[in-house]
Protein backbone atom coordinates (compact mmCIF):
# COMPACT_ATOMS: atom_id res chain seq x y z
CA UNK A 1 0.00 0.00 0.00
CA UNK A 2 2.88 2.47 0.73
CA UNK A 3 4.63 1.47 -2.46
CA UNK A 4 1.49 2.83 -4.52
CA UNK A 5 0.63 5.63 -2.52
CA UNK A 6 4.50 6.61 -3.40
CA UNK A 7 4.51 5.44 -7.20
CA UNK A 8 1.72 7.48 -7.13
CA UNK A 9 2.35 10.63 -5.37
CA UNK A 10 5.80 10.18 -8.14
CA UNK A 11 3.84 10.22 -11.00
CA UNK A 12 1.77 13.42 -9.83
CA UNK A 13 5.08 15.16 -9.10
CA UNK A 14 6.79 14.12 -12.05
CA UNK A 15 5.06 16.32 -14.44
CA UNK A 16 5.49 19.82 -12.02
CA UNK A 17 9.68 19.52 -11.08
CA UNK A 18 9.69 18.79 -14.93
CA UNK A 19 8.09 21.40 -16.39
CA UNK A 20 10.28 24.02 -15.42
CA UNK A 21 8.08 27.00 -14.15
CA UNK A 22 7.64 26.24 -10.72
CA UNK A 23 11.28 25.86 -10.13
CA UNK A 24 11.83 29.11 -12.07
CA UNK A 25 8.90 30.48 -9.95
CA UNK A 26 10.13 29.90 -6.56
CA UNK A 27 13.66 31.10 -7.86
CA UNK A 28 12.17 34.68 -9.17
CA UNK A 29 10.26 35.04 -5.66
CA UNK A 30 13.47 34.26 -3.67
CA UNK A 31 15.16 37.06 -5.87
CA UNK A 32 12.17 39.77 -5.47
CA UNK A 33 12.62 39.06 -1.71
CA UNK A 34 16.21 39.47 -2.72
CA UNK A 35 15.50 43.12 -3.77
CA UNK A 36 12.93 43.94 -1.11
CA UNK A 37 15.49 43.60 1.97
CA UNK A 38 18.37 45.15 0.41
CA UNK A 39 15.79 48.08 -1.35
CA UNK A 40 13.10 48.32 1.17
CA UNK A 41 10.65 48.54 -2.01
CA UNK A 42 8.73 46.20 -3.60
CA UNK A 43 9.82 45.56 -7.16
CA UNK A 44 7.51 46.13 -10.14
CA UNK A 45 5.77 48.66 -7.77
CA UNK A 46 6.42 52.11 -8.01
CA UNK A 47 7.55 54.17 -5.17
CA UNK A 48 4.85 56.86 -3.56
CA UNK A 49 7.63 59.63 -4.99
CA UNK A 50 7.16 57.97 -8.53
CA UNK A 51 3.74 57.70 -8.17
CA UNK A 52 3.66 61.23 -6.89
CA UNK A 53 5.57 62.96 -9.91
CA UNK A 54 3.21 60.92 -12.04
CA UNK A 55 -0.11 62.26 -10.98
CA UNK A 56 1.61 66.05 -10.88
CA UNK A 57 3.00 65.79 -14.28
CA UNK A 58 -0.60 63.72 -15.91
CA UNK A 59 -2.89 66.57 -13.48
CA UNK A 60 -0.97 70.10 -15.62
CA UNK A 61 -1.96 70.16 -18.81
CA UNK A 62 1.18 70.49 -21.48
CA UNK A 63 1.47 72.41 -24.34
CA UNK A 64 3.17 69.97 -27.19
CA UNK A 65 6.58 70.49 -28.22
CA UNK A 66 6.70 72.21 -31.89
CA UNK A 67 8.93 69.61 -33.04
CA UNK A 68 6.59 66.75 -32.32
CA UNK A 69 3.41 68.71 -34.00
CA UNK A 70 2.80 67.16 -37.56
Amino acid sequence: MLKKCLLLSALVLLPVTTCGCLPLMVGSLGYQAYKYEKTGEIPGVPSNSERASTLRSNSTPSTPDPNEVE
